[in-house]
């Protein structure tokens, strides 16, 4: 059974077995690799991955961050001129909302908010690392109903069409 956090970075296998994606350990996998060139390739996934969902999270993101600026932007206004005294208006609900609203927009920028599981596993079989335990997919054959299966882990992924430059 997966763990509360694996579930919701979950999909399925080519199989249809429902398997944790580990996408978010690839930064500290990459940095206790002892060897230079396994680094390197972590760090390239980490990258290819972290393009996924991208500009969502930047839209998202920013505008949370300028609502929370806005909103708090009204409120100073509020507080400044006198007037929320004379109806009665706590201005502590408003400061918290604010800081939700920053927080949020934090939140979804640094987050896993805006990936795509599907695309997550394409772009970690083409770099030959196993979606579910980050082990390498190099060696592996592909078996009969076109998947690579994990040597460590046994989830079964379609392995990747790769294209090669027509020779001259």
């Amino acid at each position: 059974m997966l763990g509360e956090d694996a579930q919701r970075h979950a999909a399925r296998d080519a199989r249809r077995c429902k398997r944790s994606l580990s996408y978010l350990q690839l930064r500290r996998i990459a940095a206790l690799s002892p060897d230079p060139l396994l680094h390197e390739r972590f760090m390239q996934c980490d990258r290819k991955v972290r393009r996924i969902g991208r500009p969502t999270r930047l839209v998202v993101g920013c505008f949370l961050i300028l609502l929370g600026v806005a909103v708090g932007a009204l409120f100073v206004g509020i507080a400044v001129s006198g007037s929320h005294r004379s109806v009665g208006f706590p201005i502590q609900g408003p400061i918290a909302g604010v800081a939700m609203f920053l927080l949020l927009g934090v939140g979804v920028l640094r987050g896993a908010f805006g990936y795509n599981p599907a695309k997550v596993i394409r772009v970690m079989t083409a770099q030959g690392i196993c979606p579910s335990c980050l082990a390498f997919l190099d060696g592996a054959p592909v078996q009969s109903d076109g998947c690579v299966e994990c040597p460590d882990c046994g989830a079964a992924w379609r392995a990747p069409v790769i294209t090669s430059a027509p020779a001259p």
